[in-house]
């Protein structure tokens, strides 16, 4: 095999084992544990709610989280407040690993995606409450045939929703996520600066602090997960790939010399 071919083949299995172990496909026994702010109930009596109302439809809403369990978490599920529920949600939902914290809320400068792309959709609530808990099945997407996202254990990782009724100033309103008050006592993680919401305007993608739109509260979105996962191998997204592969190739071309 000449040099040539050989850097194929090593930049190829780079690149499929980069995402190959991104994940694994094993479900684990037991009840998925939770990591919110509290026990998430399908119909919530919450008068106190705050809806984010400062700019029309949500196109994307972001929370950060971390993974304090001491080992790596298989994450089944994601649960998520919703109100405007007289309207359908479709959308697309996907979990990212942090890197480069410095450079949130630019969420594709700082993380790298870490799951598969679900999509998600609910149906309008009947009776239309004002607030509704929307749950989104990762476990069992498509049967069960798609791996769920690994957590490795100290890491910090965001719950990307994506709306896609608001796409492209089509105009047909979807649901939207709400707030919870920011007197509530929630964990660490639920802090300033960890929730971040994402603004299409045509082509452009402008990625924003929650803050940054005068509401300190915090998006309720609310994970489930089983412990005592197999850890997974530490993402390097694209540069860290393309760094390996520059490495292996010099010395490849040092050793043919």
């Amino acid at each position: 095999m000449n040099a040539k071919m050989r850097l194929f083949s090593v930049a190829w299995m780079l690149l499929v084992c980069s995402l190959g172990v991104a994940q694994t496909p094993t479900p684990l026994p037991g009840t998925p544990l939770s990591l919110t702010c509290w026990d998430f109930t399908y119909l919530p009596q919450m008068g106190a709610v705050d809806v984010i109302t400062d700019w029309q439809y949500l196109d994307r809403a972001c929370v950060v989280l971390e993974n304090t369990t001491g080992g790596a978490i298989e994450i089944s599920g994601i649960e998520a407040y919703f109100s405007q529920t007289e309207n359908p949600l479709i959308g697309q939902l996907r979990i990212w690993e942090v890197l480069n914290e410095q450079f949130l809320p630019d969420l594709p400068a700082a993380a790298v995606q870490v799951s598969d792309i679900y999509a998600l959709g609910a149906d309008p609530v009947m009776g239309s409450p004002s607030i509704a808990l929307v749950t989104f099945d990762l476990e069992g997407y498509l049967g069960g045939t798609v791996p769920m996202p690994v957590i490795n254990p100290g890491k910090k990782f965001v719950v990307d929703i994506i709306n896609l009724l608001d796409e492209g100033g089509s105009g047909l309103p979807g649901m939207k996520v709400t707030a919870e008050i920011s007197e509530d006592d929630c964990p660490g993680f639920w802090v300033d600066r960890t929730n971040i919401f994402g603004n299409q305007s045509g082509s452009t993608l402008t990625w924003n602090f929650k803050e940054d739109i005068g509401d300190e509260t915090n998006f309720y979105i609310g994970v489930k997960y089983y412990d005592n996962a197999v850890p997974r191998t530490p993402a390097m997204g694209t540069i860290g790939i393309i760094i390996v592969v520059l490495l292996i190739s010099c010395a490849m071309i040092c050793r043919r010399k």
